[in-house]
């Protein structure tokens, strides 16, 4: 069963100026969070996850979520290749080889070249980067997938590819997506959209 968020009465402000004011909602399905630019979908997000504290309110869940995120930014380890990427948010306890064989079929999946999975990913490009983070992403141990513009950079054919398998490895967690598109949450199976 998906974890399920309570956010009541969240306020944020950053100095004087005030980003979130008494927001409140239910996360009980993928939903996708939209808004203009500046009114605080990433910084909502950001809260949820625990990376920021609300002013004011609070984050309830249905049980102890576990994280992953795709933010706006990579933040990939630029000298690390492809496949150590993702291999590194792996469960400890699995063998270098089965590390790597799961590392190896998602980057393949998203479309990353196998001849490409040694190289350092600071030799890719933003569209490839960008893959990598989303295979990070799933790679990694969690119930709640938050992906902040997870598609930024990617063509119309890849981004598809990308959200098909999103789904795959998504259909058991709860996927919360900041987006500006509608069209990016249908095609990653969300149909609920909060706007904020």
């Amino acid at each position: 069963m998906k974890n399920n968020i309570s956010l009541k009465k969240i306020t944020k402000s950053f100095e004087s100026d005030k980003v979130i004011d008494g927001f409140s909602c239910e996360i009980k399905e993928n939903t996708a969070i939209m808004g203009p630019s500046g009114r605080g979908k990433t910084t909502l997000v950001r809260i949820i996850s625990g990376l920021d504290t609300p002013d004011s309110g609070t984050v309830e869940f249905s049980s102890i979520p576990k994280f992953s995120v795709v933010f706006q930014e990579d933040r990939l380890f630029n000298d690390f290749s492809a496949i150590e990427n993702v291999s590194v948010v792996l469960n400890r306890k699995m063998s270098k080889n089965e590390s790597q064989s799961v590392a190896t079929s998602l980057l393949e999946e998203l479309l990353i070249a196998k001849d490409d999975h040694k190289k350092a990913v600071k030799d890719f490009s933003g569209g490839m980067k960008r893959r990598v983070a989303i295979a990070r992403a799933l790679a990694a141990d969690h119930d709640i997938l938050i992906l902040d513009e997870p598609y930024k950079g990617l063509d119309e054919h890849t981004r598809a590819v990308c959200a098909e398998v999103i789904k795959k490895y998504s259909e058991d967690k709860l996927v919360i997506m900041v987006t500006h598109d509608k069209t990016e949450a249908q095609i990653t199976g969300i149909n609920k959209i909060i706007s904020i």
